[in-house]
């Protein structure tokens, strides 16, 4: 509706008009924008801006929006590209979208198409996707080290039921430590309300946080979080790559981790990003899958261990006077079967 004066108006709807402006600065309250530029145009009921950039929080702003003021709902088109953009600076100017989110610098690029101009229906109709990385990022709503000893230890009472040993055995506990990362970074695409990122990961720091990978929804209305990450400590920080026990005289070390990996599970966060839930119905179950794993193969390697032991002691008594192609036998066999 605020667009009907320039469509009823056959003197502003056939207008045409091209504006270069170049602002060195503007400043509101703490945020200042330096650098200003651009091009805006109106003719025949379309209008937009090319080359526009700015400078804001130490990042570089570039863009083009084109819009159609014809329908009675606007369509419009755009692309951005904001490089090197501090966004501790944001959230110390009381910028409410960045707040309790994620700080660090941030590289950013979008294209998309929309329609309307009215708040609710323009989340709903905006169509985008692009690209995002953040440097020397950290996560400020998401306890990512409270997630993860919550997850192990509440898993490893349902896990020692499949392996005993594992009674009462817990991993540190990282509650309230901020976590640190090196790159934050995915691809997205914005559609039907919702912000989507396929491959979401965030590689922390040596020491100073544990990874995640997997897939984040949010709602751009009511800021639904839906996330399956994949919790991956690569520096040992709960210490439950350490964990092992003894099963039937048998040691079985780092018994939660495949071989030398680092321990890993999924763990699902809900509720919104700004007061995150997590579920860990999955943790137990592979936990205990790993754990049962590693049992069996130091169990067989132990049985091989002294399986050797014993033709150690038996087959150079038995073959040392047998002919040369039944010794060459025998040796090809151990060397297969690891003997």
């Amino acid at each position: 509706a605020s667009v009907d004066p320039l469509r009823l108006n056959p003197m502003l709807a056939n207008a045409a008009a091209v504006i270069n402006f170049n602002m060195k600065m503007v400043q509101a309250k703490k945020i200042k924008v330096t650098d200003i530029g651009g091009k805006m145009y109106y003719k025949n009921l379309t209008a937009g801006m090319d080359g526009f950039t700015m400078k804001l929080w130490d990042g570089t702003f570039k863009g083009n929006f084109a819009t159609n003021l014809k329908p009675k709902a606007p369509t419009y088109t755009f692309s951005t590209v904001l490089d090197n953009l501090d966004l501790k600076q944001a959230v110390e100017a009381n910028v409410a979208a960045f707040k309790n989110t994620v700080v660090g610098r941030a590289h950013f690029e979008l294209t998309g198409s929309g329609t309307s101009f009215n708040t609710e229906p323009a989340k709903q109709n905006l169509k985008a996707k692009g690209a995002f990385k953040i440097a020397k990022a950290e996560l400020k709503t998401i306890d990512v080290g409270k997630m993860a000893s919550e997850a192990v230890n509440g898993a490893l009472g349902k896990v020692a039921e499949k392996v005993p040993p594992l009674k009462g055995k817990t991993v540190g506990t990282l509650n309230g430590r901020e976590s640190r990362y090196e790159l934050i970074s995915s691809d997205f695409t914005i559609e039907g309300g919702q912000f989507m990122m396929p491959n979401f990961f965030a590689k922390a720091e040596p020491n100073q946080g544990i990874d995640l990978k997997g897939t984040t929804q949010l709602g751009l209305k009511d800021m639904a979080l839906k996330t399956r990450w994949e919790v991956i400590d690569s520096y040992n920080l709960l210490k439950a790559h350490d964990l092992s026990v003894e099963v039937a005289g048998t040691q079985v070390p780092h018994i939660l981790a495949e071989g030398n990996n680092p321990v890993k599970f999924v763990v699902n966060a809900g509720c919104t990003a700004l007061a995150p839930c997590y579920s860990y119905t999955e943790v137990p179950e592979y936990l205990a899958k790993v754990a049962a794993g590693n049992v069996a193969l130091a169990a067989t390697g132990r049985a091989k261990a002294e399986a050797k032991k014993q033709i150690d002691a038996v087959v150079p008594k038995v073959i040392q006077n047998a002919p040369a192609p039944v010794k060459n036998a025998v040796d090809e066999a151990r060397k297969r079967f690891g003997f």
